[in-house]
């Protein structure tokens, strides 16, 4: 028969039966016996040199010999087994790094599954710092047993391969869907501003405008605390004398910190601003009916006013003083020589044509 090998401490190399060797097992380093049965007390089997290898260890198997896994999204498994049968249980502890989380902590092997591959899940930690892609988690293994031969083995870590999903930048949430203002103070608006993952270090974010609005907001500091949290900028017009009619002020949101990700980024946001600082082209026409007049009738001045844009104008009115009638006559009027027309309607759009009438009597 052959020799057998073993390196089970509970089991003693001493025996009357056997022919012994102490041998040290090349790869554990562990004490060991190299036996081979005797069949009378008189003649020792000669056997042909050989001994069964005792292996020891965990046998992991990754899917395509890889692990590879993304932030938020896909997951990925690799098999552990036992590669010979142990004296006792053994569980097997996975220790995955802050990149990576695994659906359970533990496998137990015993001596009736230690060949049968429990399957390990692997995640990665969706975090919000950014990261390079792809970027490395390791999973480390302990081995916990009584059988000795089987506690606190050498197993080896798993590398996964992880792809991030994290951006850098400022983002900014307008109310509405954008910022409006105007520039006689009735209409103010703000923005939110927020990064869009974690900063390594303090950031700040400073405004600059084009003179057109006016931020009365602080610079807004973001951490490792509160970079999520939206932070609020007012924005206002410039009340200035210029007729601008509809038109832009522009925001430059810059950022600053020590981590080079979130120094010098910049996004701007539009401001609509309504002026009012109103002007439009009015051309006045008077006329006078009947032409020439006839002395003890009456006659009709009309006024005809035209915007000529390019903004409507509001609240109209015309104030006009009568001419001295020739010859020394003069317009008699129920009220005074100067007087005044308001228009109906009092908003004479762009390209519009307004209207008003005053009656006098000639004598």
């Amino acid at each position: 028969m052959r020799p057998a090998f073993f390196c089970h401490p509970t089991t003693s190399c001493a025996d009357s039966s056997f022919s012994i060797t102490f041998i040290k097992y090349p790869e554990t380093q562990r004490d060991c016996c190299l036996i081979s049965q005797i069949l009378d007390a008189d003649q020792l089997f000669q056997s042909d040199a050989e001994f069964i290898t005792l292996r020891l260890g965990a046998l992991i198997n990754e899917t395509d010999n890889s692990t590879v896994v993304a932030e938020g999204g896909i997951t990925d498994s690799y098999s552990i087994s036992l590669v010979s049968q142990p004296l006792a249980p053994v569980t097997i502890i996975f220790t995955p790094d802050a990149q990576l989380s695994t659906n359970v902590a533990q496998f137990t092997f015993n001596s009736g599954n230690w060949n049968i591959s429990q399957t390990l899940v692997v995640m990665a930690v969706d975090d919000f710092f950014v990261e390079t892609t792809p970027h490395p988690g390791v999973i480390s293994h302990t081995s916990v047993s009584s059988d000795t031969l089987y506690h606190d083995l050498t197993i080896v870590t798993v590398t996964a391969a992880i792809t991030d999903n994290d951006v850098i930048g400022i983002v900014v949430i307008e109310s509405n869907g954008d910022t409006r203002v105007a520039e006689d103070g009735s209409v103010s608006d703000s923005y939110q501003v927020v990064l869009s993952s974690t900063p390594a270090s303090t950031a700040t974010v400073a405004f600059a405008t084009d003179g057109q609005v006016t931020v009365l907001s602080p610079i807004l500091t973001f951490t490792v605390a509160n970079w999520f949290i939206p932070q609020t900028v007012n924005v206002f017009a410039v009340q200035d004398n210029v007729p601008e009619y509809f038109h832009t002020g522009l925001i430059t949101n810059t950022s600053s910190s020590l981590d080079p990700n979130y120094n010098n980024n910049i996004i701007t946001v539009t401001v609509f601003i309504t002026d009012n600082d109103v002007e439009a082209d009015l051309a006045v026409l008077k006329t006078d009916s009947p032409d020439p007049a006839v002395l003890g009738q009456q006659i009709t001045y009309i006024i005809t006013v035209t915007n000529n844009g390019p903004w409507p104008a509001t609240n109209l009115f015309i104030t006009d003083t009568l001419p001295l009638a020739p010859g020394g006559s003069s317009l008699a009027l129920a009220a005074p020589i100067s007087y005044s027309l308001t228009f109906d309607p009092p908003r004479l759009p762009t390209d519009g044509i307004g209207i008003a009438a005053v009656v006098c009597n000639f004598y």
